[in-house]
């Protein structure tokens, strides 16, 4: 958004506008622009799709958390939203939309979700297709994670920035337990590790329920605990997948191992 024609923004907006797509440049004046999102509550109701790019050192900032955060608040009819930090309050709030398909958290830092309690009378994320999780941690994922059991999911990416030595394990167990077992399609996890620091290995097992699944993509710096057993059992849970990915530094996977993938993932 360039800051020239900043002013010139709110002339176009009003209660027609649907979708929206900001991209804040790294520059002062962002903080100052931010002031457009006060009023877009107001200006368009409507919004169903709504996108904000912002520069690194917004991210952390207290004002911006806030600003972007008391708008989303504003919006209940969004069925696609990318942004980076939100508040617990935000958070929880996108949870219950009724029609939000599409979700991309693009950067979140240190602020935990609330603890989407299950029950009776609340369904969180009842329409989400899509989640895209970019985070600090892979506790912030988990807990974003335990609220989607009554969700339609059929893709899911996360990338945990910083090494946790059960943070990529947790995170398998906890898409067993919550995610919908027939509609997961996709499943992407990628997590940075200092080599000095691993002690454990990740077992992949757990994700074999989804039986459904088409892609899958796993990044670590932890070694999978795969064998030419387990790779068997592997290629007759995923009959439809199309794309794999396994990256680790090490397996007990030879080459006869792979023979199975050839019997029985025809799509592959």
């Amino acid at each position: 958004m360039d800051g020239f024609l900043f002013p010139c923004i709110r002339l176009f907006l009003g209660p027609c506008i649907r979708r929206l797509h900001m991209c804040l440049s790294d520059r002062d004046e962002d903080i100052s622009q931010l002031s457009l999102l006060h009023t877009l509550a107001s200006r368009c109701p409507s919004l169903t799709d709504f996108s904000l790019i912002d520069n690194q050192a917004l991210e952390r900032d207290v004002y911006y958390v806030d600003t972007l955060s008391r708008a989303v608040c504003s919006w209940n009819q969004l069925r696609q939203l990318s942004v980076s930090c939100l508040s617990a309050d935000a958070l929880y709030h996108i949870a219950v939309l009724p029609k939000l398909e599409e979700l991309a958290l693009t950067d979140t830092y240190d602020i935990l979700p609330p603890r989407f309690s299950q029950s009776s009378t609340v369904r969180f994320f009842p329409s989400l297709k899509e989640l895209h999780v970019s985070c600090d941690v892979a506790f912030f994922a988990i807990r974003l994670v335990e609220a989607l059991s009554s969700s339609p999911l059929t893709s899911i990416d996360i990338i945990p920035h910083l090494y946790d030595e059960s943070g990529y394990q947790g995170l398998i167990d906890a898409l067993r337990e919550y995610c919908p077992r027939s509609s997961l399609k996709s499943i992407y996890i990628a997590q940075e590790y200092d080599e000095e620091s691993i002690t454990t290995s990740v077992d992949v097992k757990p994700l074999f329920i989804f039986s459904g699944l088409t892609r899958i993509s796993l990044f670590s710096e932890a070694p999978f605990e795969l064998d030419n057993t387990s790779l068997k059992d592997m290629a007759q849970a995923w009959l439809h997948i199309v794309t794999l990915t396994l990256k680790s530094p090490s397996s007990h996977v030879t080459l006869c191992g792979l023979v199975p993938l050839a019997q029985y993932c025809s799509k592959l």
